[in-house]
């Protein structure tokens, strides 16, 4: 995995700057359904997934991911390639809201 906050021009693109009024941070069911619903449709999730790995992001919703999958992947040491990131994304963008 290549290091994301070294180059995070990736941010200008992310669809939650757009989102003002949803809090990617709540621990609220609803919130997160939400969050995780616009991650779904984000073009940089898999960066934003990436980068919250790397910089070990404790509390809300990254690239379509909970803070527990996270905590899971860091406490493992998981590396993850490009393409198991992706798998992540779309995954938890679908399974969550289905």
């Amino acid at each position: 995995m290549s290091d994301s906050s070294t180059n995070d021009s990736w941010r200008k693109n992310a669809l939650c700057k757009k989102y003002k009024d949803i809090d990617f941070f709540s621990e609220d069911i609803l919130s997160i359904r939400k969050s995780l619903n616009i991650c779904k449709q984000c073009v940089v999730a898999v960066e934003c997934l990436k980068h919250s790995i790397e910089q070990k992001e404790s509390y809300g919703i990254w690239g379509c991911s909970t803070q527990r999958e996270r905590r899971r992947i860091i406490k493992n040491k998981i590396n993850l390639s490009d393409r198991e990131l992706k798998q992540i994304v779309l995954k938890n963008g679908n399974n969550v809201l289905s």
